[in-house]
Order: structure tokens, then sequence, then C-alpha cells
């Protein structure tokens, strides 16, 4: 029988593969990021938006419109495992779009306060959002608050439903405030006649003058006009001493001023009005002291205007005075009362002077009520009017106050929060007031403990026997008096309200550990929950003995089983949801599929019956044990060297992983693969090569390489990872050295890259090159610093050359430049200009005359033909060597040139070659008109031919084709044109009755009248 062999399958599991954004989104939200499983796989939305970076994985809602988008997340592992594809709906939400939707555009700063209203874009009024701007409180517009000027109200909203904020919209409103008008004489018109009845009229310059007799713009208007006649009388027809008020508005936009006073005042009296000032006081202010100034006499103050008298004499001095005290004067608002200078001379009271006294009310703070609040709130900002005023109580910073209570007791503890205001009125000159005013706030704030009592922990559990469960004793809590009670069990239902609590069996059914939530509520406030746990274990049957169980994530394809120590029957094995799965003693995990293959830890809990001491079976209680699946360990292998292609050259490179789901590393393993001779030596969880190591002296290019990393986590899960790499090894450029130089020629370079260097010198070590004298991609120029024609030779001069492919130079070739002035003087030769069709000439070199300046010549020399210039005499392009040189094949393009030099063997150099060439000419195109068809017989036609280019030129005609070269007068005609004789028609070879049928023999004839052009001619013409 044949010996049986074995072999293994390994099965790699597939990738369970999530996916998560944010489920929802505004389109003027930021980036979104999703959580992938496994790293970038392959990325696809529906329906499709450019919003996607398929790449990153990033959702731009920026860049997408309003709706759902699905998101398709595919990705293979590095076993080639393509996990089963996951999706995840993106919600955008589109922006609101509003508009305010009041009207007024311009209003007066005595309108009353107005609602504004909002709008969604579809016509939806909006209840909800928020205005702001001068003026605005709340969802109301103020323009008495707002004061004169335009106001931008502003609109904020916010979708309850996406959170998506609209765009702020705004509506300006103009508040309109007309002055009073201007022009109205603020000085009193004095009558010196008393029978004066005339007086003049009192007028005002403004816009749409009203006259009102009384301060009260709700009267009837005396005159629309901008001059009033003052004709008061009195009954005999006489002017009546005495002070006559009348006032006067002006409208502009609409908005209609405050009325302005103008008093007339007839008297005799010659003493001026006495001067004074405006009064502002609070209310509760009593007895404010007026003072007016005048000449120097008494003054007298009068509550009313009609009570001023003309004339009288005083007896009672306790009437006059410079100050008077506002006895009586408490309502808020404005008061007038006028004083007036008396005159012992003509005892008389002078012109009368206002007095403006205004009562202000105290203002009115508020403080935002905050009801009941709970300890759990760490702060609270406090609503305040008016603004500017000052908040103070324990725990008050500015408007934020931190809540009080006493965290040692359940109970309410009340803080009083006090709101000082203030207002200053009055400036200038005025007799200014501030009036300020306070008020306080109650803030109750509950604090709820735990319960306590038996069996809550810390305390011990409380524990009974099976046969108690009947008659359990009942549970003691203690709680706060005024509160309410919860008892809940352990599936949250709550059992019991009130204390104590009398268990039954419809609480405890059965063996087992029983916990239950204790919380107190007090003023809607719910306390930390208190935890009691009632234990029943009079049950002989204990709990299996149970071991966790661990494995990685790329071993799932087989799961295990769970194995129990017990001896007891009727098995359950619960999920963590408390469902049963299993009813047999091991749990194999392999029977449920993929269930509980995914990474994470799953909870599994046992349980067994077995009789008692009479025979009857008991569940014992629970046993607990974790299944745990250890995620493989995702990572990348980083590289210190970030260069796309690495240099043979280069320092250590270290290799490290990258570890993006949080594995730790127990252990890594490195290796290289590829065109290489070394390898990676570990140190740590990293990994190191050196380039020179790896690449070797003779593996010039680009050496592609592969690293290998697998890594081990402290789990004992392992994962696998490769990194591509290239190494560049730059050959040195191969360069001849050069001697017997004559001139600073070019530096030929055999080598190529993507530049050449050139070196002035080199350090002792061979390392490093300093001193670049050029930099190019083929050659460099000897300076010519380095020729001096006065000497016949000159040191040798070393420089050092590098390449550099791909980014890395190569190590440097020695060029040794040797300068040498050879004497040999240039010859010359004679160029040749030739048809295409000639024989090709022999080129011919001529000596130069010896001169001065060069050596006689000595020894034997020879001329060697080159197709380039060169100072070399074996240079690689030399085709001949002798007096003459015919080239081998005819020349093509229209010029060749070749290069001639004279070599000498006594002084072992060549001179500067000289160019010589071969200019090829080609007779131009022509041109043979069109022939009409003629018939035998009939007169012949003129003939004409053209050439293309504009040259000199003469045509030659010929009865056949001519040999080349042309046999010299075998034309029969130069000219551009002629009449075709009549003797050159072949007559015998064109039947006459074609003649009837009218062929035509023109074309025919055509053929056989071919042009040249001699080139030899037309050189001559040239």
């Amino acid at each position: 029988m044949e010996t049986p062999v074995t072999g293994s399958v390994v099965v790699n599991p597939l990738p369970v593969l999530t996916l998560n954004y944010a489920t929802a989104a505004c389109v003027y939200d930021a980036a979104l990021t999703p959580s992938l499983s496994h790293g970038m796989g392959t990325l696809a939305v529906s329906p499709a938006t450019a919003a996607l970076n398929t790449t990153t994985g990033v959702f731009t809602p920026a860049s997408a419109t309003a709706g759902n988008y699905t998101i398709t997340y595919n990705y293979t592992d590095g076993n080639g495992c393509v996990g089963d594809a996951v999706t995840d709906v993106i919600t955008i939400n589109p922006r609101p779009v509003t508009n305010i939707t009041m009207n007024p555009t311009a209003v007066c700063d005595y309108t009353p306060t107005f609602g504004l209203k909002a709008q969604l874009a579809n016509g939806t009024a909006l209840t909800t959002g928020t205005f702001s701007g001068t003026g605005v409180t709340g969802r109301n517009f103020n323009p008495a608050a707002a004061t004169q000027g335009t106001h931008t109200i502003t609109f904020e909203y916010s979708d309850p439903t996406t959170g998506c904020e609209a765009l702020p919209v705004t509506h300006n409103i103009t508040v309109n405030h007309t002055n009073p008008p201007i022009g109205v004489p603020d000085e009193a018109l004095n009558t010196d006649v008393p029978n004066q009845t005339l007086v003049p009229d009192i007028c005002a310059t403004g816009t749409d003058i009203k006259w009102y007799s009384a301060n009260d713009t709700n009267t009837t208007v005396v005159l629309q006009a901008d001059c009033y006649k003052t004709t008061y009388v009195d009954d005999l027809g006489k002017m009546k001493d005495g002070l006559y008020p009348m006032y006067a508005t002006q409208t502009l936009n609409g908005c209609q001023s405050e009325p302005v006073q103008v008093i007339l005042t007839i008297t005799n009296c010659p003493i001026p009005k006495p001067t004074a000032i405006k009064y502002h006081a609070c209310t509760g202010e009593t007895n404010v002291a007026l003072t007016a100034i005048g000449t120097g006499n008494d003054l007298g103050w009068w509550r009313n205007f009609d009570d001023i008298p003309t004339s009288a004499t005083f007896g009672d001095e306790d009437f006059l005075s410079d100050t008077w005290t506002s006895h009586g004067i408490t309502a808020v608002g404005s008061h007038t009362v006028y004083v007036a200078e008396y005159d012992p001379t003509h005892t008389c009271f002078g012109p009368p002077t206002p007095v403006e006294l205004i009562i202000h009310e105290l203002p009115d703070p508020k403080i935002q009520d905050l009801k009941m609040i709970c300890y759990t709130q760490a702060s609270v900002n406090i609503s305040i009017e008016p603004a500017g005023s000052v908040l103070s109580g324990a725990g008050v910073s500015g408007t934020t106050w931190t809540p009080q209570f006493t965290a040692s007791a359940t109970g309410v503890k009340t803080t009083t929060l006090t709101l000082d205001a203030s207002q200053a009125w009055g400036s200038g000159t005025d007799r200014q007031a501030t009036c300020t005013n306070q008020t306080t706030l109650d803030v109750d704030v509950t604090n709820v403990l735990a319960p306590t009592g038996t069996g809550i922990l810390p305390n011990p559990p409380v524990t009974w026997g099976i046969a108690s469960i009947a008659s359990l004793p009942p549970m003691e809590i203690d709680y706060y008096p005024t509160a309410s009670l919860s008892i809940k069990d352990s599936t949250g239902t709550v059992i019991s309200t009130s204390s104590p609590l009398t268990m039954y069996p419809t609480h405890i059914s059965k063996i087992g550990k029983y916990s239950y939530d204790v919380t107190q509520t007090l003023n809607s406030c719910v306390s930390p929950i208190a935890k009691s746990i009632w234990i029943i274990v009079n049950c002989p049957t204990p709990a299996p003995i149970l071991t966790p169980v661990a494995i990685c994530e790329e071993n799932n394809g087989t799961l295990p089983s769970i194995t129990a120590v017990a001896d007891g029957f009727n098995f359950e094995w619960r999920d963590s949801t408390g469902l049963v799965i299993e009813t047999t003693k091991d749990l194999d995990l392999s029977t449920f599929g993929n269930k509980y293959a995914a990474p994470g830890r799953y909870t599994f809990s046992m349980s067994q019956e077995k009789n008692d001491a009479a025979g009857m079976p008991c569940r014992g209680p629970e046993a607990t044990v974790t299944f745990t699946v250890n995620p493989t360990p995702v990572f990348t292998i980083a590289l210190s060297n970030t260069k796309t292609t690495i240099c043979q050259t280069d320092p250590e490179v270290i290799a490290s992983p990258v570890i993006t789901n949080n594995a730790v590393v127990a252990s890594m393993d490195y290796s290289l693969s590829g065109n290489s001779i070394g390898g990676i030596i570990l140190s740590g969880s990293n990994g190191s090569l050196t380039p020179a190591s790896v690449v070797g002296a003779a593996q010039f290019g680009l050496v592609p390489m592969t690293i290998t990393a697998t890594l081990t986590d402290s789990k004992g899960c392992e994962a696998t990872q490769t990194r591509d790499i290239e190494i560049q090894h730059t050959p040195a450029p191969a360069i001849d050295d050069l001697s017997r130089m004559t001139s600073a020629v070019p530096v030929e370079v055999t080598g190529t890259g993507e530049g050449v260097k050139f070196y002035s010198n080199q350090n002792a070590s061979r390392t490093a090159l300093t001193g670049v004298v050029e930099k190019t991609t083929t050659t460099w120029t000897l300076p010519t610093s380095f020729i001096d024609p006065t000497k016949e030779t000159l040191p040798a001069k070393d420089f050092f050359a590098t390449q550099t492919i791909h980014g890395c130079e190569s190590t440097d070739d020695l060029v040794r430049v040797e300068l040498f002035n050879c004497p040999v003087p240039r010859p010359s030769a004679v160029s040749e200009i030739i048809c295409n069709y000639d024989d090709i000439p022999t080129l011919t070199a001529i000596p130069a005359p010896l001169s001065t300046w060069f050596k006689p010549k000595q020894g034997t020399s020879e001329f060697r033909w080159f197709t380039r210039t060169t100072t070399n005499p074996d240079d690689g392009s030399r085709v001949a060597v002798g007096d003459t040189y015919t080239p081998l094949s005819a020349p093509s393009g229209d010029v060749t040139t070749w290069h001639v030099a004279e070599y000498s063997s006594f002084y072992n150099c060549m001179s500067p070659t000289a160019p010589v060439s071969i200019t090829v000419n080609y007779a131009p195109a022509v041109t043979i008109s069109t022939q009409r068809p003629t018939c035998v017989g009939l007169a012949q036609p003129t003939i004409s031919a053209s050439v293309a280019i504009d040259i000199p030129q003469q045509i030659y005609w010929y009865k056949t084709q001519p040999t080349t070269p042309v046999p010299a007068d075998s034309h029969f005609a130069i000219a551009n044109q002629f009449l075709l004789p009549t003797s050159l028609v072949p007559l015998t070879t064109i039947p006459s009755m074609l003649c009837t049928k009218q062929t035509a023999v023109g074309a025919n004839l055509q053929q056989a009248l071919t042009a040249f052009c001699h080139c030899l001619k037309l050189l001559l013409l040239r």
C-alpha cells in the first residue's frame, strides 16, 4: 500500500465590516469623517456626488445638495478575502430660508411699540426665532427706545427638527424725529404804550407749521401758517398787560415735533426777566429748592401763569425770595413754575421766566423668576432688566449664578438675589438726579440624596433561605419626609413607592440574586440611585465552573467550545440578554455560524439542576464566562527615509509599524526579499537596513525590494504587511582622460543621468566632493583659463565627475586633463558644389603655410579627416587618413561638412580642424502648359514651360528623353515658349480618319516634349 500523504488547507475568515458616519448634517457643516473597521477600502455613494472623497472617505456636506446619500463600503483584506459590503445613510438637511414680513420702513419716535414677524420662504409664519437690534425686545420694536436713525433688525432661526440654521435676514427701519420749529422768539415782546392795540406777528421757520393755544397737540389747531397774528385786547379794545402763551409745531417725514412755547409779554415794567436752570428729581424726593438769579431785587414765584400780577405792592416779604421750595409737586412728569423780578421803582413785575421741574420714575428692576431648580444644574444665566443693573447674592458672578444647596442633606435651600438699578437724568447746567431702586428674588434649590436603609449598599446584603421566601421581613428604607419614593426591580418595574417594602413570592420566586434601584424625588428633582441587594442562597446546587476563552480574529474560521465543569442536569446556557441558547453541558460556538465571530467580548451564563436532600430538583446559581475575539492588528510600515527612491549611499533606513486599531506590539519580525544581498536587522519593534549592505557594488541601477513585517500583539494575534522599496545605485560616468588640449573644448561624458557634476577637488577619504565647477546633463566646457598659448606644455589637471539618476549621485570618476599647445597649423580644403546626378568629388587637404608663430615642420605628418570638430587624433569620428578623402556614399541633404586636421608624429599632436563641405544642387521642376487638342494639317500650337523658383534660368527642349549627362547641343530649342514645328508631328502614325472624329493629338505629343534644366548652365548663370 502506498504511503499516505497529508496536506493542510487554510480557510481565512471574511473581514466583518462596519461603517459609521454622523447620521445627519446641515449643508454647511464641516466635513464628516467615517469610522471604518478596516481602514480605507472602496467607498461609493448613491446618488453620485462629488461630496464624497473616495480616497479619504471624507464627506463634505457643503459640496452636496440636500437629501439622503447611501455610502457603500467594501474592503479586501491582505488574504484577498472580501467582506460583505455595508452601507450607511447620511441625511443632508437644507438650510431653511426665512424673511422678515413686517412692512414699515419709516416710523416716528413716538410711534407705539409694534410686533415683528417672520416667515419661511413657503409663507409659513414663524413663532420661534430670535429678533435682535437696537430698540428690539423679544419680538417687538420700540421706536422711542431705538431713538432717531436707521436701525437694522436681524432675524436668526434654526429648524427645530434638523437644527439647521438659516442665514440671518435683515430689515431696516428708519426712526424719524422732528425738532420744534426755529425762529420762534424766546424773548418777551414788550410794549411801552398801555393802550397799544397792535402787536407784531410771531413767526416760525419750518415745514407744515401749526399753532396751538395749549401745550397739547390734541387741542384744536388755532392756525396752520408760518406766522401767528396776536390780537389779545381787553373789553375796551386796549392791550392788557400780562403773559400770553402760544405753541407751534412742525411736521417732517410724517412726524410731528413737540410743541415749542412762545410767551408774549405785554408790560410796561422795564426790569428784565431772571435766569434759571432746569431741575431733575426722582419720585419720593420732596421740597426741591428752585433758584433764580435777577438784578438784585426780590423775586416772586407762581405755580400758575395766570396768577402773575402786572403790578403790585407787597408788604409781605415772605412772598419774595431767590429760592422757592417745590411744596406739593410730586407727580411724575414735567412741571413748570414761573419766576419774575419785582421792580420797586415802577411797582411792577418784569417778564417771567418759566422754570421746568421734571419728576422721574424710579427704575423698575426685574429678575427672571427661576422657579424651583435642582442641585444637578451647574450654573444658570439670569435675565435682568434694565441692562446695566447689578446683580448680587451668594454664587453670583455677573449674570451667571451657581445654585447654592447643602450637599450633605436632602432639602431645600433658599438664596436671596438682589438687583440694584440706577438711572441718571440731566446734563450740562441742569440740576441732575440719579434715581435708584432695588428688588430681590428668593430662589429655592432642591438637593436630594439617595435613600438609605436595610440592605442598601454599602450595608451588607440581606440573605434569606429558600424556605423563608413566603415570609420575608419588610425592608426599611429611609427617605426625606416630603419626598416620593420609587423602588424598581431589575426589569425597571416599580414594585413599591412606600417604606417599609414588603417582599412577596411575586417579587422573589426562585433562588438567585435580586437587585433593586431605590430613588427619592423632591420637587421634581430625582436623587442618585441607591442599590439594594437581597440574595436567596439556600440551594445545594453549585454553580458550574467556567473558564474564559479567547481567540484571534484571524483564527475564527473554527470557533471553539466553552466547556463546563458540572455534574448536574437540565443545563441552561444564556446569552447576555438572558435568552436560553443551549441546553448541553458544553457550549459549541460554531453551531451559531458567525454570530460570535466578530471582534469583541461575548458574555454567557450557565446554571444546572441537582436534587436536594429531599430529592427535589433545585437550580443553582448561574456562573458567567466571557468569550473574546481579539481583532487582528491593523498597521502599516513606515520608513524613516521618505524619498520615493532610496539611494545606495543613504544612511540607515528604519522600518517601524504604524498601528491604527490600538493593538499593543508584543513582537515584530521583518524580512527583505528581492534583488538584495543583505537583510533587515531587528531592533525592538523596528527593523533597520543599510542601503549599501543590501545593494552590492555590481548591482547598478534601480533595485526593487519588498519589506515584509509580521506583527504579533499582546493578545497573540498577528498580521503581516508588505512595503515595496527601490534602491538606486548610480554608477560613475565613463569619461576619458584628455590630453594635448589646444582650446577650451567640451569634455564628453559617456554616462548619462539626471545630471552630471564636475568637481575641482576631492578630500582625502574620497567620500565627499567639493568645489562644483559646472553642472550639465552631458558635457562640461574646460575653462579657457587653463590654456596658455605662450607655453608648450602645462601641468596636468585632475577633475572629478559624478552623475545623478533618480536623485541619487554616483561615486566620482577621475578626469585628468593634460594641456599641450600643438605648433602644427590648421590646413584648409576646397569645398565642392555639384548636381545631384554628378559623381562624388574627392576632397583635397591643402597644408597651411608656415608662419613665425609656428615652429618649423619636423619629422613626418599626415592629414586626418573627421565628421566633427575635435582635438583628439584618435577621435571615434575619424573617417580617413591621407591627403585626400572621397566620401563612400553620396552626401545626403543640401550641405555635408567634414573636418580635416594635420597630425605631427614629431610633436605627437594634431592641429585644429578645418571645415570642408560638399553642396548638392537639384534642378527645379519644370511645368509645361496643357495644350488643347489639334488635328493633322492644322496650325501647330505654341508650347510654354515655367519653373517654380524665381532665379535666372534657361529652359532646354529635347525631341526624346536625353541621357545624363546631357550631350551638348542635343536640344532643338532654348526658350520659355516656342511654336511647335510641323516636322515634329508624326503624321504617319495618326490615321486621317481620326481627324473626322476630332481626336486630340496634343496630349500624346506633349509626352514626348520633356524639359530638363541643365544644372551646369544654371550654376554659370548664378
